[in-house]
């Protein structure tokens, strides 16, 4: 009997090691994944304060170059540096907006609008909707199009916004 009960605590103590090793892999597996997205929302946090930074900079430098009355510039530099502080503000606007919608995202709080899409005027609007496609320096041309009447059953604005992304980075 003595010996019964002894192997008893004894299978009932390895269960209970092996129950505990499972556990502590687990809890290893979610430390490694959390500190994984901790690393990921630092490499976020830098790179939208690097995207921030680049129009406000600009923002700045124009508006203080237009405020300072020591500083003698002619009509056309004055066009072109307001129309690079407009620029510019779209940008970071539009950069603040992709960051609430993916915060929107992240908290399961956007809902779709699906529909059939055509695709070639998902391009098209997301091609003259790119910040980028109004500088004049540039030229932007698509090349291929798809067949006629081709569709996708999807959210077109978001896909268009996602597009639009895209064409900017490359372009940048």
């Amino acid at each position: 009997l003595i010996i019964c009960f002894l192997l008893f605590i004894n299978f009932n103590r390895r269960k209970h090691l092996l129950q505990v090793t499972k556990m502590n892999e687990e809890l290893a597996k979610a430390r490694d994944l959390a500190e994984q997205a901790s690393e990921m929302k630092t490499r976020f946090i830098q790179n939208m304060t690097h995207e921030f930074r680049t129009p406000l900079n600009s923002i700045v430098g124009c508006s203080q170059m237009l405020l300072d009355p020591t500083m003698e510039l002619d009509a056309e530099t004055k066009r072109v540096m307001r129309s690079e502080i407009d620029g510019h503000t779209k940008q970071l606007t539009q950069l603040i907006n992709n960051v609430i919608l993916l915060s929107n995202y992240d908290s399961g709080g956007v809902e779709l609008n699906q529909g059939d899409w055509d695709c070639n005027l998902l391009m098209d609007m997301a091609f003259s909707a790119t910040p980028m496609a109004q500088d004049t320096k540039l030229h932007m041309e698509r090349i291929n199009r798809l067949p006629e009447g081709t569709t996708l059953h999807t959210d077109g604005a978001k896909l268009q916004q996602a597009l639009t992304c895209l064409i900017d980075n490359a372009l940048k």
